[in-house]
């Protein structure tokens, strides 16, 4: 169905998913993805290792 945006992405060594979902086909669902991961790990937005384990 269009406009409907998933992300899941795991990051096991700190033990730590964010999944975002998105019903605007616009929307930065990636850099929110990194965005939250950076917040919830305690690193400055922008820093961010884009190692990802889907």
């Amino acid at each position: 169905m269009d406009g409907f945006l998933a992300n899941l992405h795991r990051y096991t060594d700190d033990k730590l998913t964010v999944i975002i979902l998105a019903n605007i086909r616009s929307f930065p669902i990636r850099d929110l993805t990194f965005e939250i991961k950076e917040l919830a790990l305690g690193g400055a937005v922008g820093q961010r290792d884009r190692k990802v384990f889907e």
